[in-house]
C-alpha cells in the first residue's frame, strides 16, 4: 500500500502509481489501475498504466480519460489463464462531448 506519507507528489502526479508498481516488481505497462477520480486517472495515465474508472464518485463525463468506465467492480470479471489474468469488462457507454 502506498499512502500520501510515502510520496513527495500525490495524484495527479504519476509518483504514487510508479512507486506502487516498483514495490510490487511490475513494469507500469503491465499494471491496470481502478480509479474513481479524474486526478487518479491522470496519475495512472501519466504512469503509462491502463485505467478502468469506477463511476462511484464522479459522473462518467468526468472520467472519460480512462480506458473504460464501469458502474462498479461487479462489472469486472477476472479469469486466470495460466499465469495471465484476463479481465472482462462490461463498460458503460462513453459520453460524447
Amino acid at each position: 500500500m502506498i499512502t500520501a506519507d510515502d510520496v513527495v507528489n500525490g495524484k495527479p502526479s504519476p509518483e504514487p502509481y510508479l512507486k506502487g508498481a516498483a514495490l510490487l516488481g511490475f513494469a507500469p505497462a503491465d499494471c491496470v489501475v481502478f480509479e474513481d477520480t479524474p486526478a487518479g486517472i491522470a496519475s495512472a495515465r501519466a504512469s503509462a498504466m491502463q485505467v478502468i474508472a469506477l463511476q462511484t464518485t464522479y459522473p462518467a463525463k468526468d472520467l472519460q480519460a480512462a480506458d473504460a468506465i464501469v458502474a462498479s467492480l461487479a462489472d469486472v470479471k477476472a479469469e486466470l489463464r495460466g499465469e495471465v489474468i484476463v479481465l472482462h469488462v462490461a463498460p458503460i457507454p462513453m459520453v460524447k462531448s
